[in-house]
């Protein structure tokens, strides 16, 4: 979750705040949650597109998926977080996006993360949508018996009301 604070009077400014949380089977990790706080600005805008970005000083802490013979462990880093989100609508009934997030890791030999996630979603009558997405995780430091990169395809079908 992202809070934003707009400030200066053309207010393309704004401060945020992040919280993230994840569990996730699939990867070498129990879980990860981290927090940043920084300075964003929203760099491009017309009546069609927008790019926003961000960037920060954070904190992360990974707990690692323990196996039989090896307790889970659990490390707390010191994080830069930068991110962007480019919004275009081709029309009124579709619309594109890419979001990228890196929570680069301040100390060499720890974990990083870098995501990204592009979307199509399409009105198919006034409150029914689809959203066709491919989300790809990379984490530079796993296990040996887990893979760094993680993907992931979906269709959610989305009723707004």
């Amino acid at each position: 979750t992202q809070t934003n604070y707009t400030i200066g009077e053309e207010g393309k400014n704004y401060l945020y705040g992040n919280l993230a949380y994840e569990q996730d089977k699939f990867s070498g990790f129990e879980s990860q949650s981290s927090f940043s706080a920084g300075w964003g600005r929203r760099w491009y805008e017309t009546e069609t597109s927008t790019l926003f970005a961000d960037i920060g000083p954070g904190v992360k802490y990974d707990v690692t998926r323990g196996n039989a013979p090896i307790a889970s462990t659990s490390n707390t880093s010191f994080i830069i977080q930068a991110q962007a989100l480019y919004t275009h609508k081709f029309n009124e009934f579709v619309e594109f996006k890419q979001y990228l997030v890196a929570k680069q890791a301040t100390e060499s030999g720890d974990n990083s993360i870098y995501k990204s996630e592009t979307s199509v979603t399409a009105q198919l009558i006034d409150s029914l949508q689809l959203k066709f997405a491919l989300r790809i995780d990379y984490d530079t430091e796993v296990e040996p018996e887990f893979e760094k990169t993680n993907t992931e395809t979906s269709m959610t079908l989305i009723y707004s009301f």
